[in-house]
C-alpha cells in the first residue's frame, strides 16, 4: 500500500471537558497579548508514535482500555490547563477589536480512528503533508467561526503496531 493510499476511518468524536469544575472561574475571559494578536488559523501539527504493546493478541478491549484512561487524564489536565478548554472570542476594546479566550469548559477535541495500514506504509517521512492529512484531527470536525472550534484537538488511532497520537 502506498503512502497517499493510508486512510485513517473516524470511529468516534467526542469533547473531553474538564474532570472538575471551578465555579470561581466560570466564564471569565483571558485577554490575549498584543503579540497573540497576530492569530494565524493555521494548525500547529504534533505526532507521536507508541509501541502497541498488546498488538498481536489485540483485544478491543485493551485498546479501549488505553483509550479510556488518556480520556480521563486528559480530562484531568484540563482542570488545571482550563484555558485549552475554552473558545477565543473577539471583544471590543475601545473601539478595537481583540481576541481572548472564553475559559467556559466547552472541552477539546477527541478523535478516534483506526486504519489497516502498516508503519511501513509511512515511508521515510519526505512527503509529510500526505500523513500528517491522515493522522491529525480532519478539518471537517471543526464548525465554522473561529469561536466555535476548540482551541485543542487529536486524533488517536491504531496502526497495526502502533498507536499514534496527532494534534
Amino acid at each position: 500500500m502506498m503512502m497517499s493510499e493510508m486512510k485513517v476511518k473516524i470511529k468516534e468524536s467526542s469533547l473531553v471537558r474538564p474532570a472538575e469544575k471551578d465555579p470561581s472561574r466560570s466564564w471569565s475571559t483571558i485577554p490575549l497579548s498584543n503579540l497573540d494578536q497576530l492569530y494565524n488559523e493555521g494548525r500547529s501539527t504534533l505526532l507521536y508514535f507508541y509501541n502497541n504493546n498488546s498488538s498481536s493478541s489485540s483485544s478491543s478491549s485493551s485498546v479501549d482500555d488505553h483509550l479510556l484512561n488518556l480520556k480521563t487524564a486528559l480530562a484531568k489536565t484540563l482542570v488545571l490547563y482550563y484555558p485549552v478548554a475554552g473558545r477565543l472570542s473577539r471583544a471590543e476594546n475601545g473601539g478595537e477589536e481583540r481576541l481572548e479566550i472564553k475559559c467556559n469548559d466547552e472541552g477539546v477535541l477527541f478523535v478516534v480512528g483506526e486504519t489497516k495500514s502498516h508503519i511501513e506504509d509511512l515511508g521515510d517521512l519526505t512527503n509529510s503533508s500526505l500523513i500528517i492529512s491522515n493522522l491529525i484531527p480532519p478539518p471537517s470536525h471543526y464548525s465554522a467561526g473561529n469561536s466555535s472550534f476548540p482551541l485543542m484537538a487529536f486524533q488517536i488511532a491504531e496502526i497495526k503496531e502502533l498507536i499514534f497520537v496527532g494534534s
